[in-house]
Formats: C-alpha cells, structure tokens, sequence
C-alpha cells in the first residue's frame, strides 16, 4: 500500500514537473528545460505503467518491464540535460582520478544485481549510470568554487547526484526479502527520490536564469 502511495505522490510530481517544463521551455526557448520535461515525461510514464501494474497485476508480467524502458530513457535525457549545461569534452584529459571509482562502483553493482536475472538490463542501467554520475560529477567539480554564470549548475549538478543515489538505494533495498527490517528503506528512498525530481526544478531555474 505504501508503494501505491509513493507512485501517487511521484506522478502528481511529475505532472508538475512536466508543466513548468512545457511553460519554460515556452518562455525562455531554453533546449534545457525541454531535455527537462522529456525526461519528466519518460519518468511519468514508466510510473503509470508500474502503478497500474501494482494495483492489477500483482504477479509481474514480462509487461512489466516496460517501464524499466521509460526510466532508462529518462536516465538518458538527464544526461543530454547534463551536457547541454557543459562545455568541456565528455572523457576531457586529464581524467581526474576520482572519477574511476565511479564506473567500477556501478559495474560491481550490476555484477550484485545480476544474481537475480535481467543480465542486459542491469548491463545497460550501469552504463546509463555511469555516464550520467560521470558527467554529472565532472561538471560539479568544473565549476567548483566558480563565480561565474557556471556556478548556478552547482545545485541542479548536486540534486542529480541525490537522485542517483536514491536510485541505487532503492534497487538495492528491492532486492532484501519482503520481510527483512532494511526492506522498509525502499520506501523511504522512494520518497527521497521524489524529493530530487521535485528539487529539479528549482535547481534547474536557478541554473538556466544566470
């Protein structure tokens, strides 16, 4: 019942995600907002499906991993989002050493989540990962301490990251067995990655207005 919720409360989100993303996109004719509201589009439809699945088909259809494709595509359009607001070369030289840790966390992840199945869509979720984490922490320490018209990226960069987090915290807390205590953080994650997508817009707005 709770997941119910929480889908509920993430599509009325979305819905509002999606509106100032159309009026922005409108207004200020920025390709941003618009990579914003295709992502909060894909988002949203990957959540009917998953909701209409809880509520009537219980067992998991092979339908259901329809929305797995809309949240995939999402991940996608947060990294064309991503660099759309950067200038410099995806795989830039010198590499930083920090970012290394990041495709070896996600493919140690994948290689964990494959011990229940869906080989090719774990694969394919830890590239999309990586990429955007990669991207996604390469522009934050770009512009670290900038006081430029880049610095306003910081917090649409560090709200990114929240909602990768979250992401990772929810997959892991979906594979402990229904009556495990840890289980509950599903939930609570859920909730938190309400909260990034939400956080978007603002984060978005401050980033686009400079």
């Amino acid at each position: 019942m709770l997941e119910v919720v929480s889908n509920i409360i993430q599509i009325a989100v979305l819905v509002v995600c999606i509106a100032a993303a159309v009026y922005n996109t409108d207004t200020l004719k920025s390709r941003s907002w618009m990579l914003f509201g295709l992502f909060a589009v894909s988002f949203l439809l990957g959540d009917i499906w998953w909701l209409l699945d809880l509520l009537f088909y219980r067992d998991r259809t092979l339908y259901s991993l329809i929305p797995y494709i809309n949240w995939k595509a999402s991940a996608l359009f947060l990294i064309l989002l991503i660099r759309n607001r950067q200038q410099a070369p995806l795989f830039k030289r010198p590499v930083r050493s920090i970012l290394w840790v990041i495709p070896v966390f996600c493919a140690g992840m994948c290689a964990y989540y494959m011990q229940f199945g869906a080989y090719v869509d774990n694969v394919i979720t830890a590239l999309f990962m990586a990429v955007l984490i990669w991207i996604t922490i390469q522009r934050f320490l770009e512009i670290r301490g900038s006081e430029d018209d880049a610095a306003g990226d910081k917090s649409l960069c560090l709200v990114v990251l929240l909602f990768c987090v979250s992401e990772y915290a929810m997959w892991t807390a979906s594979c402990l067995d229904y009556d495990h205590p840890l289980r509950i953080l599903y939930d609570v994650f859920s909730f938190v990655l309400t909260l990034s997508i939400a956080l978007m817009i603002p984060a978005l707005r401050k980033a686009v207005s400079r």
